[in-house]
């Protein structure tokens, strides 16, 4: 029977299929999401991680544990100033012994000089440069 009732019938259902469809895929990506972050959100290590489970605490416990987490971060941590890499000194002169055989007119302009290697990035087109 292929009346117009059946055929409104037909694409109500389909339509209601899909759309439930779709809701269940958006409900399970935005649950994926929610995990992550709350995954990211969760401590992983310190007093509160090691105090989790317990549900009677007496103050001598949560001190203990205390202690012990902190010694662990201090002695983690490091100690002094935070020290510069050692300056690298790199004579250039080789370099242009080696340029200068292959072109001699470049020979003559090239002087001679120290570079220093730093943490700067602009310290040898600085000195190509001059």
């Amino acid at each position: 029977l292929a009346s117009p009732v059946k055929r409104y019938v037909d694409q109500v259902t389909r339509m209601a299929e899909t759309q439930n469809t779709k809701l269940l895929i958006l409900r399970k990506q935005l649950q994926e999401k929610e995990e992550l972050l709350q995954a990211r959100k969760a401590h992983k290590r310190g007093k509160r991680v090691r105090l989790e489970g317990t549900f009677v605490y007496s103050t001598q416990d949560v001190l203990d544990v205390a202690r012990e987490v902190e010694t662990k971060l201090v002695a983690k941590r490091p100690r002094g100033r935070p020290r510069k890499r050692p300056v690298e000194e790199v004579e250039e002169e080789e370099d242009a012994e080696v340029l200068g055989n292959s072109s001699s007119a470049s020979d003559n302009e090239l002087v001679d000089y120290v570079a220093r290697r730093t943490r700067s990035k602009r310290v040898g087109s600085d000195l190509l440069a001059h």
